[in-house]
């Protein structure tokens, strides 16, 4: 039998320094998701906005949602219900209202 590969947690930074953590899909919105008390106020930002997605194989990909104005990697806007790979070092805006950093971290808890 084959070692799993050690499953991967991507941490992003925030604009308000609490760093988001995402396992697992994790929306983006003013209505849902872990940043929905924060995006309140966003109007730019839709209802359900984005998912972040930590696929089968370790990548993170990010899920327009088919968002009014956009999710945007590295200042380019992605394409609505396309998932688009994100690095560490990318940024990912939703909209104007939110830019996150992303910083890949490896959970070595299962090792």
């Amino acid at each position: 039998m084959q070692p799993q590969p050690s499953p991967r947690r991507f941490r992003l930074q925030t604009p308000w320094g609490d760093p988001l953590e995402v396992e697992s899909d994790t929306e983006i919105g003013r209505d849902v998701g872990p940043l929905a008390e924060a995006l309140t106020g966003h109007m730019t930002v839709s209802r359900r906005h984005a998912i972040l997605r930590v696929t089968p194989s370790g990548r993170l990909h990010v899920i327009d949602q088919g968002s009014t104005n956009g999710t945007f990697r590295n200042d380019r806007r992605i394409e609505p219900r396309s998932p688009t790979e994100l690095r560490a070092g990318d940024t990912v805006s939703f909209s104007s209202a939110l830019r996150l950093v992303v910083e890949e971290e490896v959970d070595q808890s299962c090792a």
